[in-house]
């Protein structure tokens, strides 16, 4: 390839990747706008529960199902955006999400602690809602009901 060629595909996709991010003032807090409803917050790391779902019938063990949570983790202090999964295995059959949440609240109700500065994504929201649940086990001082970006940009969480 020849090196002006080179060059101008180069700047080509660096505009392309600079179109998709763009930086914005918050009350004197830079913030790293995404092409999303989140953005990179300076010097903050939150996450937003993207999706959870329940895998029953695991290839090793098929009286085993396992309860997964799927974040975005907005790290402001590495400039980032990375995703994090995180499962618990139950051991016996579960049928539902609810039911896998109501034998962890038995056995294991760390596990359903939200992460610090946790925002539940309206997908989530929408499947609990569905599903009446309400998430009181999740909820906790450091990921509180009703989290938003702007709270946390704001620090009033």
């Amino acid at each position: 390839m020849r090196p002006e060629t080179l060059l101008l595909s180069s700047i080509f996709c660096l505009f392309i990747i600079l179109a998709g991010c763009s930086k914005i003032e918050t009350d004197g807090k830079e913030v790293k706008k995404l092409e999303s409803d989140y953005s990179i917050v300076k010097d903050k790391i939150y996450h937003v529960l993207v999706d959870e779902y329940l895998k029953t019938k695991d290839q090793n063990n098929s009286s085993i199902s396992v309860l997964f949570r799927e974040y975005q983790v907005y790290d402001g202090n590495k400039d980032n955006v990375y995703q994090s999964i995180v499962s618990v295995s139950l051991p016996n059959e579960i049928e539902t999400i609810i039911q896998a949440k109501v034998d962890l609240q038995t056995y294991d109700s760390e596990w359903l602690k939200l992460k610090p500065l946790t925002i539940i994504s309206e997908k989530v929201l929408s499947q609990w809602k569905s599903e009446e649940y309400q998430g009181e086990s999740e909820y906790w001082t450091g990921s509180p009901k009703e989290l938003t970006l702007e709270k946390i940009i704001n620090g009033s969480n």
